[in-house]
């Protein structure tokens, strides 16, 4: 749930959200293992299915960002 509200931070990094929630970064790293995952590849989906909703958004005429602000706004820091 943290990842989840916090994702869009463009400063946001794996080892501050092991940080932030009080555990080790091996253990965070353990716990996404045990669903095939990684927290990496976690954040990476949330970047992209964030960045999917928005570009489908700015298809439909609901939505008039540029594709680079919605790059950076989904956590892609180099357009």
């Amino acid at each position: 749930a943290f990842i989840d509200l916090s994702f869009t931070d463009n400063e946001f990094t794996i080892p501050q959200i092991a940080e932030r929630l009080g555990i080790s970064m091996r253990k965070f790293q353990r716990s996404f293992a045990l669903t095939g995952s990684t927290p990496t590849d976690y954040l990476i989906q949330k970047w992209l299915e964030h960045a999917c909703q928005l570009l489908w958004a700015r298809r439909s005429k609901q939505g008039t960002q540029l594709v680079s602000t919605i790059a950076y706004a989904s956590g892609v820091n180099d357009v």
